[in-house]
């Protein structure tokens, strides 16, 4: 029996002002459906970011969590330090630009929910090795670095297909999320984990997400249950992601937690839609 369940809401100071003030309003505006404790975590926010954002928080029932790392490690690093504090609980990770957007969200997703699964509310088969990210990186680069990042790239990330759960949103037990923090950073650098800097580069969380040793992969391979659950209540199995209808597909109409990608989409025209699709699936 599961005994308690959080919910973590991110705020950096890289987020702007009106995005908790959007979580806080669609947070109480759909109703979660499931007995919870709500954590809001700051991060690299000074104390004149903080007063601001406890006049915007003070007047709704929450947990505050100060990340006290002073290094900018991203968003899967503080879910690591707070997954320390809260051990063998339930947590439903958001970022800082998340909000529930359909009634009886949490709930929908803590009827699939065991200590042998992994959920999402959106998941992708892009790869970063085939689409702009890929090209960025390389824009610019003199012949020698050129090759040197071309390389690690290739030997990082799988092609496409390149099915993984999306980082912005994500349920799973915090020690197996430690768990699987402890062995991505010793198999990609040799080293332990740094607590107070977990990752030293937004492309070794890039990794996390979608390479070769993601979190997907390294559950899959511990035969979790990697799951997409829209509002239907319906989960989906990796080979039919897709038509979730959830992301990048169908205008994302059974989306759960609507994030920064997912309101990029819905911006989108038709022919704009279709490319994005390709690009995705």
């Amino acid at each position: 029996m599961i005994k308690k369940t959080i919910v973590l809401y991110l705020h950096t100071c890289f987020e702007s002002f009106e995005n908790l003030l959007n979580f806080k309003n669609n947070y109480l505006k759909y109703d979660s459906g499931f007995d919870h404790e709500l954590v809001i975590c700051y991060k690299l926010v000074d104390q004149n970011g903080l007063d601001a954002c406890r006049s915007v928080t003070e007047h709704f029932k929450h947990t505050e969590f100060i990340d006290n790392s002073d290094y900018n490690d991203f968003d899967l690093g503080s879910y690591y330090r707070v997954s320390s504090k809260y051990k063998n609980t339930p947590i439903f990770f958001m970022n800082g630009y998340s909000s529930p957007i359909k009634q009886k969200w949490l709930n929908t997703l803590m009827k699939f929910y065991n200590n042998k699964t992994l959920i999402g509310t959106t998941g992708s088969y892009e790869s970063i090795s085939s689409n702009l990210k890929f090209k960025k990186i390389l824009k610019n680069l003199d012949f020698f670095n050129f090759l040197k990042n071309y390389f690690f790239i290739k030997n990082n990330f799988p092609k496409k297909p390149n099915p993984h759960l999306r980082s912005p949103n994500f349920l799973i037990n915090s020690d197996k999320y430690i768990e699987f923090i402890n062995y991505f950073i010793k198999n990609f650098t040799g080293k332990n984990v740094n607590f107070n800097k977990v990752f030293n580069s937004k492309v070794e969380t890039w990794i996390a997400e979608s390479g070769k040793i993601s979190m997907t992969n390294y559950f899959k391979k511990k035969n979790y249950k990697v799951l997409v659950v829209n509002s239907d209540e319906e989960c989906f199995e990796e080979n039919n992601w897709k038509n979730s209808s959830t992301y990048n597909f169908n205008n994302q109409e059974k989306l759960l937690v609507i994030e920064k990608h997912s309101k990029r989409y819905l911006t989108l025209n038709n022919k704009e839609k279709i490319k994005s699709e390709k690009k995705i699936w």
